[in-house]
């Protein structure tokens, strides 16, 4: 069956459903692995089909495997991932072999992607419009879903920008407490980050990437005033 849908890129009828509850928590950067985990492990979420949304492909990728390393059936969806994989871990979601699939504004864009019980913004979205078209995912078809927010102390004006481009206020949510992330959740998020941090080291993680700005530069013929630029900076040095 298709994946693959057409989507509109400019917003212009808000209509944020009702049943669509819109809620933050307040949270230090340094922390958010670990909030998230006890909301995905605990509580009222713990059985939900979850998608996360995050900024950066690599932010995506830690924290997929973060979560994998804490027995929590999760999949991703990223630009540095091959189109096969994104599909594959799509396939996956949709049959219920992962309840959580966490994906970039890109990785997910045009993609049949199945409604979810909770969408969470680990990262705030630059643009108003990309917070629609991720708490989008779920309370449809006048079904209730939950929108929760980390929110940083840097993420404030995002914040305040997201309220007035949907014209609706969001709650604190406070079912996530200090004590209990502390107790349950801290540790062992934080050592799996770091076994994390250094696999992708090891597999020189965004390469990928890296090789693809290579072959364009060199497509449009600037990669070539590049390696003549770098030839001359070698040659002066010897």
């Amino acid at each position: 069956d298709n994946v693959f849908v057409h989507e509109l890129d400019k917003i212009d009828d808000v209509v944020i459903p009702e049943r669509l509850k819109l809620s933050f928590i307040l949270t230090p950067a340094l922390i958010k692995e670990a909030i998230l985990h006890n909301l995905l492990t605990t509580g009222e979420f713990k059985e939900s089909t979850v998608m996360i949304f995050v900024n950066r492909s690599e932010t995506c990728e830690l924290v997929k495997r973060i979560l994998k390393a804490l027995d929590v059936r999760v999949t991703a969806l990223h630009s540095e991932m091959p189109q096969s994989e994104r599909t594959n871990s799509l396939h996956r979601f949709r049959a219920g072999a992962a309840r959580v699939l966490i994906s970039t504004d890109l990785g997910g864009r045009g993609l049949d992607i199945p409604s979810v019980e909770l969408v969470i913004n680990y990262d705030v979205p630059r643009d108003p419009d990309d917070f629609i078209h991720r708490v989008g995912r779920t309370a449809r078809a006048g079904r209730k879903g939950d929108a929760i927010s980390f929110v940083t102390p840097n993420d404030l004006d995002r914040i305040l920008s997201i309220e007035d481009r949907v014209n609706r206020k969001m709650s604190e949510y406070e079912k996530v407490t200090d004590n209990a992330v502390i107790k349950d959740s801290l540790k062992v998020t934080s050592a799996a980050k770091v076994d994390a941090r250094m696999e992708m080291d090891k597999e020189n993680f965004g390469e990928r990437k890296q090789r693809l700005k290579e072959k364009q530069l060199l497509r449009s013929g600037n990669g070539t005033v590049q390696t003549g630029k770098v030839a001359k900076q070698r040659k002066r040095k010897n």
